[in-house]
């Protein structure tokens, strides 16, 4: 039973094998690091490489917002999240 489940998530369209999959899972991975940041002291702090993280995100949400309104609403809420941490 276990395996048959496994195997159906391996060969999802969306799943591990594809962009799809990864590209949310690193992109939630940069949120849970600007998150860590919270405890680093100010001076660590790279402020040139976070205005370009929130540059590139906010361009991004919105775009996504822009093209596909009612679809893609995990990828804009990581985006969002990312975007105000």
């Amino acid at each position: 039973m276990a395996a048959s489940k496994l195997q159906a998530l391996w060969n999802h369209p969306a799943g591990p094998k594809t962009i799809h999959f990864w590209a949310p899972t690193f992109k939630w991975g940069i949120s849970i690091a600007n998150i860590a940041d919270f405890a680093k002291p100010p001076e660590k702090i790279s402020y040139p490489q976070q205005i370009g993280r929130d540059a590139y995100y906010n361009i991004i949400y919105c775009y996504i917002l822009w093209t596909s309104p009612s679809t893609k609403h995990t990828y804009a809420a990581c985006c969002m999240h990312v975007w105000i941490t």
